[in-house]
């Protein structure tokens, strides 16, 4: 039976698509069988996926790509999600306003919630986490604080991590670095990626292995 790690909030631009590729390929790292459900609206993973396989056809697909919109019956895809080995990321669309997404969101084991120090991201991922623990209450949050700059101090990043260990797990800081934002669903972590998300990712790992 696979775990289902849901990457959401309800605020763009946190770093959900980013992450749950670099995350699939620290899976292949571990020897993990991966599959990502393309969820969001953009269809970014999926679209990107596209584009390499045209490009590269010779390389090996590391994980499958497979999309959510269009293809019927959400409870039985979710079903179907959850009889597959290993673990299936599905990338979310940045709003609660899809009702697939409960569907979604009651299959998942654990949900990985990215996020800035900045009030109205802050503000979000609170309502976010709200609606998440009422629909299901007992997944596993995971926040990672994203796209950090290290020279910056942020008057709200001691409050809100407290308020949400209280929720979940806050893991450690991934920067804002040219690496991390540059992503690949075809070719695997290079080390500078590694280096900048391995806090992160090590912490997550340890909630799903």
């Amino acid at each position: 039976m696979g775990k289902i790690i849901v990457f959401s909030n309800l605020k763009g631009g946190c770093g959900k698509s980013t992450l749950c590729c670099h995350f699939a390929h620290y899976l292949v790292k571990k020897k993990q069988q991966v599959s990502v459900l393309d969820a969001d609206t953009s269809q970014n993973i999926y679209n990107m996926r596209q584009r390499e396989v045209a490009s590269e056809p010779e390389l090996k697909e590391p994980w499958k790509v497979w999309q959510l919109a269009g293809t019927g019956n959400i409870e039985a895809i979710m079903q179907r999600a959850k009889e597959m080995e290993g673990y299936v990321l599905i990338d979310c669309p940045g709003t609660l306003s899809d009702k697939n997404l409960l569907t979604v969101f009651k299959y998942a084991d654990v949900a990985v919630v990215p996020f800035r120090y900045d009030d109205l991201v802050v503000d979000s991922t609170i309502s976010f986490s709200k609606v998440l623990k009422s629909e299901v209450p007992d997944i596993k949050i995971i926040y990672v604080p994203n796209i950090i700059r290290l020279a910056v101090k942020y008057p709200l990043e001691a409050q809100a991590t407290e308020m949400f260990s209280h929720v979940g797990i806050v893991t450690y800081r991934i920067t804002d670095a040219v690496a991390v934002q540059r992503i690949s669903s075809l070719h695997e972590q290079d080390e500078q990626q590694q280096a900048a998300t391995a806090g992160a990712f090590n912490s997550i790992y340890e909630v799903v292995r």
